[in-house]
């Protein structure tokens, strides 16, 4: 006969529709075969919690009477079967909790059977208790949720139902809860769910932690609840494959303290890459300067020099003596080829034509000839008749 469990509590919010999936997930993982039904016949969550809606017949169907319990079974995440509700309120209204027994009953070759009760104290609660063998008590640590479920606990000793042990779900790191739990809840604690989101992630994804994420921590809370609770052996997953990023020096253990740690490798890389880099541009940069200003022998320039005077005929000879002897003419300058209209006048040089630096003559009086400039050539006696003229000029 199958060992059949309800998921209870009679706070809702808590997580039974949660842990229901992650443990039957879990458990059906290692091998053991598992039906996990959704007994919250008000309002059925369990089926979308597994990837599960939209099917044809449903938990509903049976316990109205339409259906085979066989007909509302599916296959779920790692083998798990799977009996969904009803949303509708059609549904709700045709369905008969007491026929629940019958479902249950209608599969004596399974290992487990995991039941999701719904939130409060009432008919359609009782039944699932009064139908499994024990009860699984889920709550939060807050005071409020802890004593519903003590409601719950309390219900299911009435129905002669044994309780497994509770579950507190979304625990805090570093959180106290076995004093407020113990205060509170007169059972025994078989696992706690740390407060993870990852939870959060896989309910959206209609997936269990046991494939979505198997190596979070909540799902290592999930198999130490199966084992605390069906002792089997609930193997831990494989390690995962190891992640390889690239870098350019391999990474060493911490322990390693003469080796560079991955950052300081990579750091250390980029900043050679950087160096080398800047060295090839000042390379690129001096050969092309180099190229620029390397002086080049025109084609006429070379013709000239190596090429013999008509009158004087030379030999070979004497023209490698030659051109060794005679150095090649300079390359003209840029500001050769300027135009000498585009030179500024305070640039220009002493030789420009005469035209363009003419400047008004001085006669001499006496004679009537051009004055003469002075310069470094005239001698004292010139230079004294010069002033003497200028002084009569002027007076």
């Amino acid at each position: 006969m199958a060992q059949v469990y309800a998921i209870a509590s009679a706070k809702g919010g808590v997580g039974k529709t949660t842990t229901t999936a992650n443990l039957g997930a879990t458990l059906a993982g290692a091998g053991v075969s598992v039906v996990v039904i959704d007994g919250d016949i008000g309002m059925p969550n369990l089926g979308a919690a597994l990837g599960i809606q939209d099917v044809e017949t449903s938990l509903h169907d049976v316990l109205a009477g339409t259906a085979d319990p066989q007909d509302a079974v599916y296959e779920g995440p790692e083998g798990l079967l799977v009996i969904p509700g009803n949303t509708t309120l059609d549904s709700f209204a045709a369905a008969d909790p007491s026929r629940l027994k019958m479902v249950v009953e209608a599969f004596p070759d399974v290992d487990i059977i995991l039941i999701d009760v719904g939130a409060g104290v009432s008919h359609e609660t009782s039944v699932p208790l009064s139908v499994s063998d024990e009860v699984v008590l889920v709550s939060t640590a807050e005071r409020d949720a802890l004593a519903d479920t003590e409601k719950t606990r309390q219900l299911a000793e009435r129905l002669n139902a044994n309780i497994a042990g509770a579950v507190i779900t979304r625990v805090e790191p570093g959180t106290p809860v076995s004093d407020t739990v113990s205060t509170h809840l007169q059972a025994s604690i078989l696992a706690m769910i740390p407060e993870d989101e990852v939870v959060k992630e896989s309910v959206a994804a209609s997936e269990p932690l046991a494939t979505y994420a198997p190596y979070s921590a909540a799902a290592g809370a999930y198999r130490t609840l199966a084992r605390e609770l069906t002792d089997r052996k609930i193997p831990e997953p494989p390690e995962p494959p190891e992640v390889f990023t690239k870098t350019s020096a391999p990474v060493v253990t911490p322990s390693n303290t003469t080796e560079q740690t991955a950052e300081e490798s990579v750091e250390a890389a980029n900043k050679d890459n950087a160096e080398e880099e800047a060295e090839l541009d000042m390379d690129a940069w001096a050969s092309a300067a180099g190229a620029t200003s390397r002086p080049t022998q025109t084609t006429s320039e070379s013709a000239h020099t190596n090429a013999p005077t008509e009158n004087t005929p030379a030999t070979e000879a004497q023209q490698d003596a030659t051109s060794t002897q005679t150095p090649a003419e300079p390359e003209k300058s840029a500001e050769e080829d300027v135009p000498e209209d585009a030179i500024p006048f305070h640039s220009r040089s002493e030789e420009e034509p005469a035209e363009r630096m003419a400047q008004p003559e001085i006669t001499d009086a006496e004679t009537g000839e051009p004055h003469k400039d002075e310069t470094a050539a005239e001698s004292d006696s010139d230079r004294k008749k010069k002033r003497g003229f200028l002084s009569r000029l002027f007076r």
